[in-house]
């Protein structure tokens, strides 16, 4: 429990340093969890098929960390830090996405499909994106088209 509880307070003292101008605990903040965002990037189809664009969300979410993300943090644990930083990726990626949309190629969109058809397939590979538990609910809300 000792170790969860430094863990919390280490990670906390970072982020007031960061808060409060430290570029050395910028610097160490970026190198820690870097790969972290990356690592939510990953688990989209679309970062897995534009690696390009992982670097570039990635910056985009610490670039709103630094200018104020990181005052909107309001949790006391590293778990809650890690669902903000979670969400914040996310919500990035939803902007670098909309703004970017994926190419639909000849191997992306095979000539001659209905448009159905498509949309089925655009579903079930997004739905891979999902872990386990959520592509159940998902799928039962699109066969049973309940609202949950």
């Amino acid at each position: 429990m000792r170790l969860v509880i430094d863990q919390d307070q280490e990670l906390l003292a970072l982020v007031a340093r960061c808060i409060n101008g430290d570029n050395y605990a910028w610097e160490t903040f970026c190198n820690q969890y870097g790969k972290v965002v990356a690592g939510y990037l990953f688990r989209l189809s679309y970062f897995r098929q534009n690696r390009d664009a992982v670097h570039d969300v990635t910056q985009e979410v610490f670039k709103k960390l630094w200018n104020g993300g990181l005052r909107n943090f309001r949790g006391n644990t590293k778990y809650q830090f890690f669902s903000y930083l979670k969400t914040t990726t996310i919500r990035e990626a939803n902007t670098f996405i909309a703004n970017n949309p994926p190419r639909h190629d000849d191997e992306q969109h095979p000539r001659g499909l209905p448009d159905g058809v498509m949309a089925v397939l655009v579903f079930e590979t997004q739905l891979k994106t999902y872990p386990l538990k959520d592509q159940d609910i998902f799928c039962m809300v699109a066969i049973g088209g309940q609202n949950i």
